[in-house]
């Protein structure tokens, strides 16, 4: 039986929105499906302040019961989902990921699992795609919406009703304008927190209050509608990774979204009639639970496959569907119609079963460090491989990290490794081999920061460039007081002068931005021929100066890159699931490819004139005789597309880097 104040038309509307998100989630078709998000932000806005204002008005409303049926809406079908990625997550995540997923978990319950993703982004943290509970966080932030609106709405209701629209009006343009501001400030913020989201629920809260008084010609309206979802579809057609979003790119599917909602509220227009259709709002009935269910299945199919065919998407989204209308139809309508949580006392005890459940089992897996035991040895190191990134060799110091053998009251080491995250990555090799080689040595190592002094990376945010460009200095400061006598600078060198070989697309904001482009002062916007001058000026100044103190310089290029992302966890995968990987391959970039590729920073590092200066080149050290890349031997070689793992840096660079040792106890 429909409720009296029913519409069709927003359950056909939800199923527009969850289509998109998925088929963009499925990579199929829609580069900008992701607004679909958006537009549920502003059916749950009007739906809930309708509800809000309609019960205040006729003095009935209560928060108690408001959120009694919040938590009965809500709680059944999300608590399923995330408790069955549990038990999945147990047979197939290795610990990291466990743990990963534990700490999400643990969010959700507490409602904070916006907060969680937006702190937890990072240079190493896990890709987006294979947390698969990361489509949580909008659930989060409605749920965050839920406590503070009718708290603020009901009590301004009650008191000067006349106030209510103006005040949500000025939320929602005081939220817009911070997340149009943070866009660029900060992107992971104004995507993931109600203060720069609140705007596009409050879009549709404001259409509940004053849409009343909204008396358009029915012209008018069908004119409206079809610009209503023209904006969604062409936002859905259009838009893509590289969008900046929110944002102002946010404003077509949320006032396309606000206009079919409101040209519908008094009459059906013609597109509100095809939104009222048997099989758009059949989907739209069943939206939550395939919002909720989606996500998780695809992502475990990437933790299962190392390809992902048509084949295993296809079957993904036939599971999605099935697991979504069981969920809706013998859990979420259930406990939603259950007389037994009508009751605040048992709705609340429920939601503190669950929470406590799901809560408790996320801290199990987090204090259990993942589960280690899960696995054999063999399968340790391997997933060693995945996680491994040289960490313990980063302290952002002057001095940074001893390596290599310890002097007794000698402060002065034989050599200095200066790097970034390729540093990092033969960080091991080199403590290793400057032992053996009885070297000392101290590691200047920071993920993401060139080793050359007068660098900048303006995207990096005004915060960071000060710290890094102070760093830096420092540590030149300290290698020439020391009197070091040899620096080994291991660098991405490439991607210092080329954004489009390192646009790195932020899957939860949906921004590219090219990180490792360099320029040699603030204000300047990176471009590859202002990124190609900075860094050989700025490169040639510090080898010059350093040969004032006779230091000599080892530059070591960039190890070849891979064209595959997650080498080594893919490389689990075969090992782990050997009959779902049959047809992945080993053999990758081609010596050519890669060779010409990478010419120009080759070029333009070699016409870098200084004595003291020394090229070192490791191509041949990965081809060989061989015509392409080598990725995997009894361990994956490769953590990601271009970081050696620790058994990598020893195969390909040992011989590299003895070399370079022999060399310099001849010069010594």
């Amino acid at each position: 039986m429909r409720k009296k104040h029913y519409r069709a038309d927003i359950d056909g509307l939800r199923a527009v929105a969850v289509v998109g998100v998925i088929l963009f989630h499925a990579n199929i078709g829609l580069a900008g499906g992701y607004v679909g998000v958006d537009v549920f932000f502003v059916i749950s806005g009007y739906l809930i302040t309708q509800i809000i204002a309609r019960e205040t008005n006729e003095e009935r409303f209560s928060l108690q019961r408001f959120w009694v049926r919040r938590i009965r809406r809500i709680l059944p079908a999300a608590g399923l989902v995330v408790l069955t990625t549990f038990l999945t997550g147990l047979i197939v995540l290795e610990p990291r990921a466990l743990i990963g997923l534990g700490k999400s978990g643990v969010s959700y319950s507490l409602m904070i699992a916006n907060l969680f993703f937006y702190h937890s982004s990072g240079y190493f943290s896990e890709s987006a795609e294979l947390q698969p509970l990361l489509h949580t966080w909008s659930l989060s932030v409605e749920e965050q919406f839920y406590v503070v609106l009718p708290l603020t709405l009901v009590f301004v209701l009650r008191r000067q009703p006349k106030w209510a629209f103006p005040l949500l009006s000025v939320a929602a343009v005081v939220s817009f304008l911070l997340s149009v501001s943070q866009l660029n400030a900060n992107p992971s913020a104004a995507f993931y927190l109600l203060p720069s989201r609140a705007w596009e629920l409050l879009a549709g809260a404001l259409l509940a209050i004053g849409g009343c008084r909204l008396t358009l010609g029915r012209s008018t309206n069908e004119i409206l509608a079809v610009i209503g979802l023209g904006s969604i579809v062409y936002s859905m057609l259009y838009y893509t990774q590289a969008t900046p979003f929110p944002g102002l790119a946010a404003v077509l599917p949320v006032a396309g979204a606000t206009l079919l909602i409101a040209t519908n509220m008094h009459q059906t227009t013609f597109v509100g009639q095809l939104l009222s259709r048997k099989l758009l709002v059949g989907v739209g009935l069943i939206s939550y639970s395939l919002y909720l269910w989606h996500w998780p299945v695809l992502v475990f199919c990437r933790h299962l496959f190392v390809d992902e065919s048509v084949h295993v998407t296809g079957a993904a989204l036939m599971l999605t569907a099935v697991l979504s209308y069981l969920s809706w139809r013998f859990v979420e309508t259930p406990f939603r119609d259950s007389q037994r949580l009508r009751t605040p006392a048992a709705a609340f005890r429920f939601a503190a079963t669950v929470t406590a459940i799901v809560g408790g089992a996320g801290l199990l897996f987090i204090l259990q460090r993942g589960l280690p035991r899960r696995f054999n040895e063999p399968s340790l190191a391997i997933i060693e491989d995945i996680v491994w990134t040289g960490s313990e060799y980063q302290e952002e110091t002057s001095s940074g990290v001893p390596i290599g053998v310890e002097r007794t009251g000698i402060t002065c080491p034989d050599f200095v490794l200066w790097g970034d995250s390729h540093g990092m990555a033969v960080s091991a090799l080199v403590d290793k081999l400057a032992k053996e080689g009885n070297l000392s040595g101290n590691a200047l190592l920071s993920s993401g920061l060139p080793p050359v002094t007068g660098l900048w990376k303006p995207l990096k945010g005004l915060t960071r460039e000060i710290s890094t460009t102070s760093l830096n200095q420092s540590r030149y400061d300290w290698i020439v007081n020391c009197g070091v006598k040899h620096v080994v600078l291991v660098a991405r060198w490439e991607s210092m002068i080329d954004g489009l070989h390192d646009a790195e697309i932020n899957e939860r904001t949906g921004k590219v931005r090219n990180y490792s482009m360099v320029v040699d002062r603030p204000g300047l916007v990176p471009s590859h021929d202002v990124s190609q001058r900075a860094l050989k000026s700025q490169l040639t100044q510090m080898v010059k100066r350093l040969a004032m103190h006779e230091v000599k310089v080892w530059l070591v290029l960039q190890v070849p890159a891979a064209s595959q992302a997650n080498v080594a966890r893919d490389f689990f995968l075969i090992n782990r699931f050997p009959s779902l990987n049959q047809r992945s391959i080993q053999l990758d970039t081609r010596k050519a490819d890669y060779q010409q590729r990478r010419a120009e920073t080759v070029e333009l590092l070699a016409s870098i004139q200084s004595e003291n200066l020394e090229i070192v080149d490791p191509i041949d050290a990965f081809y060989g005789t061989n015509k392409r890349l080598r990725l995997y031997g009894e361990r994956s070689y490769y953590r990601d597309e271009d970081h050696l793992t620790r058994p990598g840096a020893e195969f390909f660079l040992r011989s590299v880097y003895e070399d370079i040792f022999s060399r310099i106890h001849e010069q010594d």
